[in-house]
């Protein structure tokens, strides 16, 4: 009951935005783990793609030059790596990549004979 039975009265319950966001608490969304069907994995280009059939390459240059793999400098000193070819098989899933010297098309032709002589032998 007001003191002065004239004024108006306010629910009690009634609250500010301001008053509810700062009481908010965060809740935390319900997630659940599934588990993968691997049976649908390649599901795009199995059986429709042999080995070899869909082969994706590109070639990066590559921001800091990296050493050849052989020697601690002597001869191969000069030979450092500024590029790269990545390949990609898109029937077996294989991703295969090459070391190169320079960007030339001579270069990225060697490492795309590499990776058929890969393909033919190992995959």
């Amino acid at each position: 009951q007001p003191k002065n039975p004239a004024a108006a009265t306010c629910d009690t319950n009634l609250k500010c935005a301001a008053c509810e966001l700062a009481r908010a608490n965060a809740t935390k969304p319900k997630t659940g783990t599934r588990r993968r069907d691997k049976s649908k994995d390649k599901s795009l280009t199995k059986e429709k793609y042999a080995p070899g059939d869909y082969v994706s390459m590109d070639t990066v240059p590559v921001g800091i030059p990296g050493r050849a793999y052989e020697g601690y400098g002597g001869p191969n000193a000069g030979v450092v790596f500024t590029h790269l070819t990545l390949f990609h098989d898109a029937a077996t899933g294989i991703i295969k990549i090459y070391l190169q010297q320079n960007g030339t098309t001579a270069a990225t032709l060697y490492s795309k004979e590499q990776f058929e002589k890969f393909m033919w032998h190992e995959a």
